[in-house]
């Protein structure tokens, strides 16, 4: 799902559909089929996107025809990406090994920003602050964590859920984390210890 101006994107196997602020849905072209991995837009409004090719995955701006242009080529596939505020910067997750990258408009090199190890879970969700701080939820971890602008971890937060899948910024003044969460793939033992998976968590981020 991304959110667009006039409604809510969201991407599914049946294809694309546009929710509009009325409730209203209107079913879009199914740009890239199985080839997405995920969506961002960009300050601009433009939506950009991630998709699967034979070398890995390609991060660019969909155009009207579903080609993705001005944007990267990257030798692993990610799952989540997400712009600046300045519309300058990507940051993305690589799940396989733990990485976080960051790619920058006016420089074609890849950097590795941060990098978890996948004993304390896969990497899955991912928002930025406005403090340029990077926080991402560990899938099968409990917890999430948040990496400085330079890439250092300085916090790690422990969740009542097992599996919580993605996090975004909100609230009247954008300081409420909300986390989603998985359920119907864990076993009824891991339920009785966390009966709050599937629950859609919020906290409170000081400035």
């Amino acid at each position: 799902m991304e959110l667009q101006t006039d409604g809510l994107l969201i991407s599914q196997a049946g294809g694309w559909s546009l929710v509009d602020w009325e409730g209203r849905e209107h079913p879009r072209q199914d740009l890239l089929g199985s080839r997405l991995l995920a969506l961002a837009t960009h300050p601009s409004g433009a939506l950009w996107a991630c998709a699967k090719n034979s070398n890995g995955c390609i991060v660019g701006e969909v155009s009207a025809e579903g080609e993705l242009r001005h944007g990267w080529s990257l030798p692993e596939e990610i799952c989540a990406f997400q712009w600046d505020a300045k519309g300058e910067t990507v940051h993305a997750l690589v799940p396989a090994n733990g990485d976080i990258l960051q790619l920058h408009t006016n420089n074609p090199s890849i950097r590795r920003l941060a990098s978890l190890p996948r004993g304390g879970g896969t990497l899955s969700g991912l928002a930025l602050d406005p403090e340029g701080g990077v926080w991402t939820t560990q899938l099968d971890g409990w917890s999430l964590a948040r990496f400085d602008p330079e890439g250092n971890l300085d916090r790690m937060i422990g969740l009542p859920v097992p599996s919580p899948t993605d996090l975004c910024f909100g609230g009247v003044d954008g300081r409420t984390l909300f986390i989603t969460s998985a359920r119907h793939a864990l076993k009824l033992e891991v339920l009785g210890s966390a009966p709050e998976s599937g629950c859609l968590l919020q906290m409170r981020v000081p400035t």
